[in-house]
């Protein structure tokens, strides 16, 4: 009998005008993230990161197909280091940027605004110089590509069946010598429709 009710206060649910009273049409979008980002500091690297503000700027392409799921990929320019030497410290060059994908699920809420969670790879490219005298040898100077595992979450908030506003969080698990990477961020999606 529970579940009967539970059943029906579910379709209740679904069906009412005000369940979803705006959501995003479904098709191709493009968006913008404003981000702070903090990753581990990296093996050998004389500059690494406590939480960076301001100035990241992550492009969004995606795809929705329904109301409840979408595909995303996105570019982060995470940090573009590079300290020139002087007279007695060596230059210092620390590189780190990614392109993601990941499968986005959506659960709208009443009023226009949904939850989101997501889950994909990102390919990150990392490169470190370091040198501590001008003039001696690098005590680092590699590169690493990588494929990191990522989970994210956030809310939205559909304007209208175009726009949306959106806040979330991501995490890119460390693999080898690219660290953990979080972030933080807001930003807006234009939904166009299918083209």
């Amino acid at each position: 009998m529970r579940l009967r009710q539970l059943f029906t206060a579910i379709t209740i649910l679904f069906s009412t005008s005000g369940f979803c009273a705006i959501n995003a049409n479904p098709g191709f979008y493009l968006g913008v993230d404003l981000e702070a980002n903090h990753y581990g500091h990296p093996q050998g690297a004389a500059m690494g990161s406590d939480w960076l503000f301001g100035g990241l700027v992550r492009p969004v392409i995606g795809y929705r197909f329904n109301d409840y799921v979408a595909l995303e990929g996105g570019y982060n320019d995470i940090i573009n280091e590079n300290r020139s030497g002087n007279s007695f410290w060596g230059p210092d060059k620390l590189r780190i940027y990614s392109y993601d994908l990941s499968g986005k699920a959506i659960l709208p809420l009443a009023n226009g605004f949904s939850i989101f969670g997501k889950g994909g790879l990102a390919y990150t490219h990392q490169y470190v110089y370091n040198v501590v005298f001008t003039g001696s040898a690098p005590t680092a100077d590699y590169t690493a590509n990588r494929i990191q595992p990522l989970l994210g979450a956030g809310v939205s908030y559909n304007i209208s069946k175009n726009l949306a506003a959106e806040m979330s969080a991501s995490y890119y698990f460390k693999n080898g010598p690219v660290s953990a990477i979080e972030m933080i961020g807001i930003g807006a999606i234009y939904t166009f429709g299918d083209l």
